[in-house]
């Protein structure tokens, strides 16, 4: 059921505010033409649409918690904690979601 997994409703609100976004981005650029606007739409879908996991100490002595989450949130929450094997993770997975998105 939908509404009993709290994790997959944040997921699925999170892809359809990212569809709005996309629809934004791509009428914010009206002025390009239309490949390089769809290049950039899709690049930045695939910045938003990346998953890349993480793992977050818990409050008892060597208990983590590990998920998924969007790539550019565990890469900004690694340059926030300055934790720099988040910080990597994310950004390889963000680098190529654009990468992918952009192809």
């Amino acid at each position: 059921m939908l509404f009993a997994d709290s994790m997959s409703l944040l997921w699925l609100s999170y892809y359809a505010v990212s569809l709005i976004v996309l629809v934004a981005v791509y009428l914010a650029l009206a002025l390009l033409p239309r490949l390089p606007r769809l290049m950039v739409t899709w690049g930045v879908a695939g910045a938003m649409w990346a998953p890349a996991r993480f793992r977050l100490p818990l409050v008892e002595e060597g208990e983590f918690y590990t998920g998924w989450a969007p790539s550019a949130m565990v890469a900004a929450v690694g340059v926030m904690e300055r934790n720099t094997g988040a910080l990597r993770a994310g950004l390889m997975w963000l680098l190529l979601g654009v990468a992918l998105g952009t192809l």
